[in-house]
Order: C-alpha cells, then structure tokens, then sequence
C-alpha cells in the first residue's frame, strides 16, 4: 500500500530515459578551438617562452631572492622559544 505520491514518483522515474553511454554527448562549452600562436603550433599553454613561469619552477613559499627572509628577522616569541 504505497501512497498517491510515491506512486507518482515512481511512475515519473520510470518515464524518464535511461543514461548509457550511447546516448551522451558533451557538454557545448568543452569544445573549444586549440590554441595556435605566432610560432606555429608549439605547446606552451600560454606560458611564454623563457623563465621560470614557462619552466614551472617558481620559488618556495617565503624566499625573497637570496635576501634574509623577513620571517626570519622578526623576532621570535617567548612561549615558542623551546622548539627553536
């Protein structure tokens, strides 16, 4: 003894279509043109040619180019003072 509603529910699921493979298709707004710039069709993702933006190797978090760290010249506090 089902109610009214979960009847509906029911009927409403069982007329809708099945999702397979064979009935998806993409989404409109993933295809896009492929990127040719003025070199030809060289792949660098928009990157640039040289540095360290094109060759991903940024500096770690904190260093400031072979300068001592401003995190390093501000001084400590006390309570921390046991583990350093």
């Amino acid at each position: 003894m089902a109610s009214k509603v979960t009847e509906q529910a029911l009927n409403l699921i069982k007329a809708m279509p099945r999702v397979a493979l064979n009935n998806i298709k993409p989404l409109p707004y993933t295809a896009f043109k492929k990127k040719v710039n003025r070199q030809g069709n060289r792949k660098k993702k928009g990157r640039g040619d040289k540095g360290q933006g094109a060759r991903g190797t940024w500096d770690p978090l904190g260093y400031e180019g072979g300068q001592h760290p401003l995190i390093d010249t501000s001084p400590r506090e006390r309570y921390y003072a046991q583990y350093a």
